[in-house]
């Protein structure tokens, strides 16, 4: 419904940005509680990576200011050294956050332990530490009330506009309730406080508070830091960034894996062996492709007909059919010429999504401007800078091989002659 008018609308079937916040911890065409273990076991991983990075790294302080550009491996180091400790607070909360978002997925002994095992006592104990209303059916019919005078309540006790939520249990039966949640959005605890209403009567039966314990009120912090849904603009853009700055430090932290064993495998005798090759060319799919990929989604949702049937999936489909094309884009090219080719494959997505805005819809870039929709406007201006980043990375890429090749006929042409001239002494 349209939030300011009442009508409804009907708007494209998409999964919009939803769909790719689920699948930052909702793992795609599997079950999720097989995504939650897989999602479950890398985060721990990196819990455990960055803590014992914080205590073997002894020089964290210095390596903080230290970046010398140009000197090959030593500046991949300094970057994913920077890149590491710049966003380390932040990086640390999410993934500690994370664990205990879904603590009890994956100890659910510790429930077992102190309220029995089944479904019951599951239930007792999600009632007890999130103070969700225990209320069942009673199986007998009855018309729920009005839901004005409660929203009027709940306004008068909070103020209009803070008003999050309405659950409604059990519509229709003599046991509904009305659930009214008050805004978060003061703060960084995700819980607010809540009134419990009587669906038939309209009674207010109790009111709720933001903070049912202290063990409540750490895992609602520590959930609204992860989630980040009370900061504001600026704060948000820090969110932004510092998520940049965990990407780039493991595409750098995967580059310079390979490089340092590309360097011991070329002193051996035997050379590069296959699973080096193969680490090399997943790992321009994974970093490079994934920028096209989610470009792809972007691109499917304005490009199939709006009323295609299961539209919302091909969206999805779509990412992932992109994405397995540029794997085996990079499993067929050199590892070089396909980083090159993948990165200026994304500029020309991303940098290409404003014009498609224009191309097929009346909120393209100058429209947002004009009229001040800056969420719309943000995502264009966004996605131009990201194309100018990648199309930046190409580039450099680009010079760096041009660079490289001239030196190479050169080394053959020295090594013919050393044949040469060795020819021509044994002969004299």
């Amino acid at each position: 419904m349209d939030a300011v008018t009442g009508e409804s609308f009907d708007a494209r079937a998409t999964g919009g940005g939803q769909q790719l916040y689920r699948m930052h911890w909702r793992l795609h065409y599997l079950p999720s509680t097989v995504a939650d273990w897989i999602v479950g076991l890398a985060t721990m991983f990196m819990l455990v990576a960055i803590v014992t990075g914080i205590i073997v790294h002894k020089k964290i302080f210095k390596d903080f200011f230290t970046f010398r550009p140009g000197k090959g491996q030593r500046s991949w180091l300094d970057a994913h050294n920077v890149l590491s400790v710049l966003a380390l607070p932040f990086h640390l909360m999410i993934t500690y956050s994370g664990l205990i978002f879904m603590a009890f997925v994956y100890m659910p002994l510790v429930v077992s332990a102190h309220y029995g095992t089944g479904p019951e006592a599951r239930q007792v104990a999600f009632q007890e530490i999130f103070s969700t209303p225990a209320v069942v059916s009673s199986g007998e019919s009855a018309p729920l009330t009005s839901l004005e005078p409660m929203i009027l309540k709940a306004e008068a006790r909070w103020g209009a506009g803070v008003l999050r939520h309405v659950d409604i249990r059990y519509p229709g039966d003599s046991n509904a309730r009305v659930i009214l949640r008050a805004s978060h959005a003061q703060g960084p605890l995700r819980s607010g406080e809540e009134l419990i209403f009587d669906g038939v009567s309209g009674e207010l039966l109790e009111v709720a508070p933001a903070v049912a314990s202290i063990s409540n009120a750490v895992w609602a912090v520590l959930l609204g830091l992860h989630e980040g849904l009370f900061a504001g603009p600026v704060l948000r853009w820090l969110y932004f960034l510092s998520g940049v700055l965990g990407t780039a430090m493991v595409a750098t932290g995967l580059v310079l894996w390979t490089v340092k064993r590309r360097q011991q495998a070329e002193r051996r005798a035997n050379g590069s062996h296959r699973g080096l090759i193969l680490v090399e060319r997943i790992n321009v799919g994974v970093v490079a492709g994934l920028f096209t990929a989610i470009a792809a989604y972007f691109w499917a949702n304005r490009l199939l007909p709006p009323d295609m049937v299961q539209r919302e999936v091909w969206e999805v489909h779509a990412m992932f059919i992109t994405w397995l094309a540029l794997l085996v884009h990079a499993a067929l090219r050199p590892p070089a010429q396909a980083w090159r080719e993948q990165f200026a494959l994304a500029a020309a997505a991303f940098a290409l999504i404003p014009v498609l805005n224009l191309l097929t819809t009346e909120r393209h870039l100058g429209q947002s401007l004009a009229v001040g929709d800056w969420p719309l406007a943000g995502f264009d201006l966004t996605a131009l800078a990201l194309g100018l980043v990648f199309a930046a990375v190409s580039y450099r890429l680009a010079k760096r091989q041009r660079a490289v090749q001239p030196q190479k006929p050169k080394r053959r042409r020295d090594k013919q002659l050393r044949i040469e001239a060795a020819n021509a002494e044994s002969a004299s």
